[in-house]
């Protein structure tokens, strides 16, 4: 049977994740109900070997997975859509190359700047930078307002990560 100061010394020591996860399989905690990240990030918050983040950072995170995953649906899953936009767009393919490269890129270090120290706030800006592009191609082509939703959601979210990040909010 392993208590929270074995446990905080292994912490503070050199991380024995092997005891960490001793108690997490034990499963001591009433409150975790689940097995995942999530069960682990609870039992380890639980034991106060993390500490709890703010609100703001929460719902960062949450933008930052949302325009993740939205671009990887759209440009990975939904690209026969793309191509039929950007000929509308009257854009060429290099372009619609370029472009697709540079979200998929972007998105990548959003989901990265989770868990690592990257240039989130640039890569938000530049995200955020594609999408006032993406509104002004729907209003040059006089799109209607269903269309400008998706790229005017995903423009607020990428505003919000870099002004949460950057200190703004």
């Amino acid at each position: 049977m392993i208590n929270k100061n074995q446990l905080s010394f292994a912490f503070n020591s050199e991380i024995n994740l092997k005891l960490i996860l001793h108690h997490f399989f034990e499963r001591k905690n009433p409150k975790i109900r689940s097995f995942g990240l999530g069960a682990i990030l609870n039992s380890l918050l639980y034991l106060r070997l993390i500490q709890k983040i703010s609100i703001m950072e929460n719902i960062s995170i949450i933008a930052q997975i949302t325009v993740s995953i939205s671009i990887i649906i759209v440009w990975i899953f939904r690209y026969d859509n793309i191509v039929l936009e950007f000929k509308q767009y009257g854009l060429s393919d290099l372009v619609r190359n370029i472009v697709g490269a540079s979200k998929i890129s972007l998105s990548t270090i959003l989901v990265l700047g989770i868990y690592y120290e990257v240039p989130l706030v640039t890569a938000s800006l530049l995200m955020a930078f594609l999408m006032v592009c993406a509104q002004a191609y729907h209003i040059k082509v006089k799109n209607p307002l269903k269309k400008y939703l998706p790229s005017a959601s995903l423009l607020l979210l990428s505003l919000f990560i870099a002004a949460q990040n950057s200190g703004l909010i």
